[in-house]
């Protein structure tokens, strides 16, 4: 069954994430066709949630016996549209599959220009050459897309956390109370608030978007110059430079470099303002813009957390954080489970508890329970810094098409925009 084939291919593949999740399976039977029966090797009550709902179906027939997925350029697979054309780094064509199971899509053919500059994104839909994009639109032009004619701007509660990452194992970022000192030199709601305004909920220490049902209360950062400089004096980093800056013990200048995307002129100019806020307790940053790929190749190398990492601080974003298993995933030491662990972070406390309850957790409270626990652990030892979680931001040609939804999590171009129910 292509269903089952699914699940146990990417079990010895180089996806960590969807490893991660056939790594989970003891076994999958079919006892007809139209069920699958799971057995796991432990109990997980997100599987459904964190597994069902992630992993791809794929075609038994393409993918059998190919080490390599990524050479496969067969498209094949069973949703509302069928591609017709593509050109790779260019666009994609489709067209609507008319005996689709939940009804022929309102729209016939949709054209997928694949544009990166998001400057040329916004003109297009300014234009009326695009009537929508996959991507967000900045804070900073909302009114000009509110005030044009014909255009709606969807605003929803968005779950991709933007953070200040940390190396956990580079230099004095190795040090529990010097990233307490980070946390208090930056000033986290400052920055939300100016770059984000209204559209934007503040991070905060437990790394747990703040309404989430499972969220400790009371970990708000507090932006605290004189504290993060009192905890930077009792590390020894008393001594500073003819142009303020704190010395290591070797004599040598608090020095780092903030790696950030040279396309997200919102992640850039987070770098700029935590190096502002570091600068006031005489702390050096530089800011470095690089391609979103070179970024990508030092914090994250091959998308695997255990291949090691090569930066002091970066600004990134994760696609989505509404899961209670994020936090796991995020701060875990345990790269099988870790997968999202760029930070390096280690902590024993926080591993102990994850050692001795993550795989027997069998009820929400219990989860809850746990989640609580870890995000007291993280908010004392500062792995890195949330800093917002951005609303998602669309723009729409409403009057070329109306059928437009949107919703949490959800992207405008998504199934329910082009089905009729």
């Amino acid at each position: 069954m292509v269903f089952k084939f699914s699940f146990e291919y990417p079990a010895d593949k180089n996806v960590a994430g969807l490893r991660k999740i056939a790594d989970k399976i003891e076994k999958i039977e079919t006892p007809d066709d139209k069920t699958v029966v799971f057995t796991l090797k432990n109990s997980d009550i997100n599987f459904a949630r964190d597994g069902l709902s992630v992993m791809r179906i794929i075609c038994k027939d393409v993918y059998d016996g190919v080490k390599d997925p990524t050479t496969v350029k067969e498209s094949i697979g069973s949703g509302m549209y069928k591609l017709t054309e593509y050109k790779t780094g260019e666009y994609y064509k489709l067209e609507a599959v008319e005996d689709y199971f939940r009804g022929t899509p309102q729209v016939s053919k949709i054209n997928m220009p694949i544009v990166t500059d998001a400057t040329a994104v916004q003109q297009g839909i300014l234009s009326g050459e695009f009537a929508a994009a996959t991507s967000s639109i900045g804070v900073e032009v909302v009114d000009t897309f509110k005030n044009t004619s014909g255009l709606t701007v969807y605003a929803n509660d968005g779950y991709a956390p933007t953070i200040l990452n940390f190396n956990n194992g580079e230099k004095a970022l190795q040090d529990v109370k010097f990233r307490q000192a980070l946390s208090y030199a930056i000033d986290v709601n400052d920055i939300c608030k100016t770059l984000y305004g209204d559209y934007a909920a503040v991070g905060t220490r437990g790394l747990i978007r703040s309404d989430m049902e499972y969220a400790v209360g009371g970990l708000e950062y507090v932006h605290d110059t004189e504290k993060a400089a009192q905890l930077l004096d009792e590390l020894g980093y008393t001594k500073t430079n003819g142009d303020g800056y704190r010395l290591d013990k070797d004599g040598k200048v608090l020095d780092f470099d903030i790696l950030t995307y040279s396309g997200n002129t919102i992640r850039a100019r987070i770098a700029e303002l935590d190096a502002e806020d570091l600068k006031e307790v005489g702390i050096k940053a530089t800011v470095k813009s690089m391609e979103m790929d070179t970024v990508d190749a030092y914090v994250w190398p091959d998308f695997e957390v255990s291949k090691g990492r090569d930066y002091d601080m970066s600004t990134w974003g994760w696609s989505s954080s509404n899961t209670p298993s994020f936090l796991v995933s995020l701060c875990s030491s345990d790269y099988s489970i870790g997968t999202y662990n760029v930070m390096g972070y280690k902590s024993d406390k926080f591993d102990q508890i994850v050692t001795e309850q993550y795989d027997k957790v069998t009820t929400m409270e219990q989860m809850t329970s746990m989640l609580e626990e870890l995000q007291n652990v993280v908010a004392e030892e500062i792995p890195c810094l949330v800093i917002a979680y951005p609303d998602s931001l669309q723009v729409c040609n409403t009057d070329q098409y109306n059928g437009w939804e949107s919703g949490k999590g959800l992207n405008v171009v998504n199934v329910f925009s082009f089905l009729n129910e």
